[in-house]
């Protein structure tokens, strides 16, 4: 079977990407050819921060620049951005490369697919462009896209989506039903230091949905305690960077390094606090969780399906500290041993192994 993966933002080191990490381990693993359409991207510096050394050995990659989209520079070009993009894929598809294939992944937005007889499966986060809401303008501005991108989905071969949450947004979006596949998320298999220090972590890159702001302000208001943010930024993202850094309290540590080669935090820390709302899943939540780490998550989205309980979630962010605390007081060592066994439902196995089951059927008799 010949695969063409699509994941444009391979340089964004996140959970998305993370994902596309395991669909190439079991597409090479299932045998076959195997080829990348993306942006262009450090391969080395990739491997080293996801810890995958090898991983695009036998994979051939077709990277085009990021300035095809013409969205990255000043803010001028990045007028209609979603429509260039539109046009980019348009013009792409064209090309004699990407029409002699088996099986089309994509695991980025949709707006990343093309028409094609190819059969086509969609990963999907959002169904584009659920998200936009806001002004009466904003809402005209993504009309056309909108339809074009329903039209898309309804030629889709399957949609995988990654979590119930994001399943019930595809069917009210799209009309159209979804298999759920939970992402891989890296788990903590030896046993976890049940000596805890009253610290608070988050992890994830620094952007403005991840609501950092919100980490800073519960430090502030609990000096007794000592919070660390782990992550990563990007070039498009250093103003949102400053704006943390300048905010930060005394008592809060940045951490820009992947979480795997701190991992001595989360073995020490007493809570994971993750601050944005409606995500889809929450990758770095079930990782935290693994490690023995309490979750206090907000009430919204796919990550209420993360943790399982309503007692770690957040409604208002006067809430946390109150939480947090009560927490501290609390049993944590059975808390914690409760997270530990909720998290291997969502590994890196279960995620490949589910994956391999659902592409079987797409494969030639």
């Amino acid at each position: 079977m010949k695969v063409l993966l699509v994941h444009p933002e391979m340089h964004v080191y996140g959970g998305g990407t993370r994902v596309a990490v395991h669909f190439l381990n079991v597409l090479k693993g299932m045998g076959g050819k195997v080829d990348l359409l993306c942006e262009l991207f450090d391969t080395v510096s990739f491997e080293d921060f996801f810890g995958c050394p090898g991983i695009f050995r036998g994979v051939r990659i077709f990277a085009y620049s990021r300035s095809d989209y013409g969205y990255h520079g000043p803010s001028g070009f990045r007028q209609f951005a979603v429509y260039k993009r539109m046009v980019q894929q348009s013009l792409r598809r064209r090309t004699r490369y990407f029409n002699d294939y088996d099986l089309i992944l994509s695991t980025q937005k949709i707006y990343y697919t093309w028409k094609t007889r190819i059969p086509t499966i969609q990963y999907c986060y959002l169904p584009e462009p659920f998200s936009y809401g806001g002004s009466f303008l904003r809402r005209f501005y993504y009309t056309i896209p909108s339809k074009i991108f329903q039209r898309r989905a309804s030629k889709l071969a399957g949609i995988l989506a990654v979590s119930e949450y994001t399943r019930g947004l595809v069917t009210r979006r799209w009309g159209l039903d979804s298999t759920v596949l939970y992402p891989p998320c890296p788990i903590f298999s030896k046993r976890q230091n049940d000596r805890r220090e009253p610290w608070v972590v988050t992890v994830g890159r620094v952007v403005p949905e991840k609501r950092l702001e919100v980490f800073m302000d519960v430090a502030r208001s609990m000096p007794d305690f000592q919070f660390f943010l782990v992550g990563s930024i990007s070039e498009d993202d250093t103003d949102y960077y400053r704006k943390i850094l300048e905010s930060k309290p005394e008592n809060a540590v940045i951490i820009l390094k992947p979480l795997r080669k701190v991992t001595n935090l989360l073995e020490k820390a007493s809570f994971y606090l993750h601050c944005a709302i409606g995500e889809q899943f929450g990758i770095s939540i079930v990782e935290a969780m693994s490690a023995g780490c309490i979750p206090i998550v907000h009430a919204s989205g796919g990550q209420t399906e993360t943790v399982g309980d309503s007692r770690f979630l957040w409604k208002s962010i006067e809430q946390i500290p109150i939480m947090l605390r009560a927490f501290w007081n609390e049993d944590r060592g059975t808390l914690s041993e409760r997270m530990r066994m909720r998290s291997k439902q969502f590994s890196p196995e279960v995620f490949e192994s589910n994956l391999r089951t659902y592409l079987e059927k797409f494969k030639s008799p």
